[in-house]
């Protein structure tokens, strides 16, 4: 691998300056940590982590890969999980999961608090591998002052900060993908059987976090063509084609292996044709219009269906599923429309509205700065090498438009875009110091913009937009609120003894058992007709609360800005306080409830008998 010079004064300090970034950035998630109550995804990872030890199984949560939560609940292993395991049926729409989260945080009580951030703390190596290789590789291309800008966008994104404090598998599969594309680009520059090891080590690593980076089966040998492509005569030491051939049969069967390590070789070799599928592409469909799903399997028939797969069983079933999840067409929310299915775009107006505005514009000014620069072959592979991988995945996941919901899943992009970012460092000329002045006050504004809404990171949006205040007008579900705010409700109600609440509506739904964890009211906000049940002419169900009614309630705001959730009438009435930027509270005299009673044809309340 390239080496850093250490006689130079500027990559000694910059190994200073990255430990001191690295050791505020993990400050930063450990006080998320011990902050923030669980979040959706966590409910489900946390029991499903504790089944693959406890039972060998692996078929809860099988829509991701197992090795996040696997490791995030070693350090539980000495303590009875309290639950009886229950399993979804191989071919199975159910989701046992989240029952098993309720039960296990209602067996558990205030001591879930100490499972979930001991899984959490278990995760934050994840986070110190994304750093190291965002160092190491922007150090590799642009030298130390490129380094250190790129470690500093990467720690202080409040994208990487929010799913670095928890058990889901993004950051992971961020730090682990650069990782593999990291050796890779290795092995292309070295073409060793040593490197090709390495490679098929981390493939198979970056397999057991994120179902999304299989698209490096495809991505890394056009990367290969393409790189001996531009590299032709200019790379004396590469090994000839036929060898590196084998070296990419030795990296796809070393992956394999160790997938099927991971998987502890569960239903591994499985016939092709004993599968039950549900998605289109291989074989299975919804029926239109309906909840119900109709199983297949499009290779039974053919010559195919004899075929040995060399995979676990639960890996093929989950990719299945979550491709199935994705032709579901669930509601979706951006800019105050909401619809079946997505937007092609949606992630690139998150990013530009979910990342501060001076890192977005550090971004434009690379592109722009790079397009100038004298091109080389070695500087267009390098290009290749780093930009490659993550234009593809982000072009595939945007292409997945049956649901947008959470722009964390194109947080392994973001990865890349850092490490490119120390092109701004580099090119030494007349305007040098000038530039890189400059592009560090940028960076610390940036930086800067991140801090001022901590710990509330999760639901930042930049001035572009208004803030964080003006988040949910843009974007809704775990861009915004994941339930991370429950325990700083609670704060919110201890600290105001005279404001006692009438109903909390939270992001987490009562079915989950979260109002076991605090003392907070079970009552629900009254509601109204939505305006998708009113256009149907469909009532709520008899025994729900109708309102509005007067009191104080608590609301999440993506339950506010729903348009089927009964609630879109807060949207009318200001409110009293917030907790963070997720969480409203409203107090509701006669004369707003009437208001917006008049305004739904329903009776209006008599002010006396109040």
């Amino acid at each position: 691998m390239d080496t850093v010079d250490n006689s130079d004064p500027l990559n000694r300090f910059s190994k200073r300056y990255v430990l001191c970034i690295a050791v505020l950035h993990i400050g930063l998630l450990t006080h998320g940590i011990f902050v923030h109550g669980p979040t959706a995804d966590e409910i489900g990872h946390l029991p499903a982590g504790l089944s693959h030890w406890h039972t060998g199984r692996f078929d809860l949560y099988r829509v991701n890969p197992p090795l996040v939560r696997m490791l995030a609940t070693i350090p539980a292993l000495t303590q009875d999980p309290k639950v009886r395991w229950e399993w979804n049926s191989a071919y199975d729409t159910s989701r046992p999961e989240w029952d098993l989260g309720a039960e296990l945080i209602v067996n558990h009580g205030r001591s879930y608090f100490r499972l979930l951030r001991v899984a959490r703390l278990a995760c934050l190596p994840f986070s110190m591998i994304a750093l190291w290789i965002v160092w190491r590789w922007s150090t590799d291309l642009f030298g130390a002052a490129g380094g250190m800008l790129s470690v500093t966008v990467w720690a202080f994104s409040p994208l990487v900060i929010a799913n670095g404090q928890l058990i889901t598998p993004d950051t992971a599969a961020a730090g682990i993908g650069a990782v593999a594309c990291f050796t890779f680009r290795q092995w292309l520059k070295q073409g060793t059987l040593r490197m090709a090891l390495f490679s098929g080590l981390a493939l198979g690593c970056v397999e057991l976090v994120k179902f999304t980076w299989l698209i490096l089966f495809a991505v890394w040998p056009a990367q290969w063509l393409l790189y001996r492509f531009i590299m032709r005569g200019h790379d004396p030491g590469s090994s000839g084609m036929r060898n590196q051939l084998g070296h990419f049969v030795f990296m796809f069967g070393m992956s394999i292996l160790v997938v099927n390590v991971g998987y502890g070789f569960e239903g591994t070799f499985k016939k092709l044709g004993d599968y039950d599928f549900l998605s289109s592409p291989f074989g299975g469909y919804r029926i239109k219009n309906t909840n119900d799903w109709v199983f297949g399997n499009r290779f039974r028939q053919s010559v195919l269906s004899r075929m040995p797969v060399p995979l676990p069983e639960n890996l093929v079933l989950g990719i299945d599923r979550q491709k199935a999840d994705f032709e579901w067409e669930f509601n979706s929310y951006l800019r105050g429309q909401w619809r079946k299915s997505g937007w092609w775009y949606y992630y690139i107006y998150g990013l530009l509205i979910k990342e501060p505005a001076p890192f977005v514009f550090l971004t434009i000014l690379a592109i722009a700065f790079a397009v100038k620069l004298q091109r080389t072959p070695t500087g267009q592979a390098e290009a290749l090498n780093l930009l490659f991988p993550g234009i593809v995945l982000f072009v595939f996941v945007s292409s997945q438009t049956g649901f947008n919901h959470h722009l964390r899943y194109v947080l392994p992009t973001l990865i890349f875009v850092a490490v490119g970012l120390g092109i701004l460092m580099t090119a030494p000329g007349k305007w040098q110091g000038w530039r890189r002045r400059t592009v560090c006050m940028i960076a610390a504004m940036g930086v800067l913009g991140s801090l001022t809404s901590f710990p509330h990171s999760h639901a930042y949006f930049n001035i572009l937009v208004g803030g964080p205040r003006n988040g949910p007008l843009h974007l809704s579900d775990s861009n915004v609120d994941w339930g991370q705010d429950l325990l700083l409700l609670e704060h919110w109600a201890e600290q105001h003894p005279d404001k006692p609440l009438d109903g909390v509506v939270h992001l987490l739904p009562v079915t989950l058992g979260v109002r076991e964890l605090t003392g907070l009211p079970r009552k629900e906000v009254p509601r109204v007709d939505s305006a998708a049940e009113r256009s149907r002419s469909v009532r709520l169900a008899p025994d729900a609360t109708f309102g509005p009614v007067p009191g104080r309630y608590a609301l999440s705001v993506v339950h506010i800005y729903r348009h089927d959730s009964g609630y879109e009438y807060f949207q009318t009435l200001n409110p009293t306080d917030h907790v963070g930027y997720t969480v409203r509270i409203y107090e509701v005299s006669v004369d707003d409830a009437n208001h917006v009673r008049l305004k739904y044809g329903q009776p209006l309340l008599d002010r006396g008998s109040l």
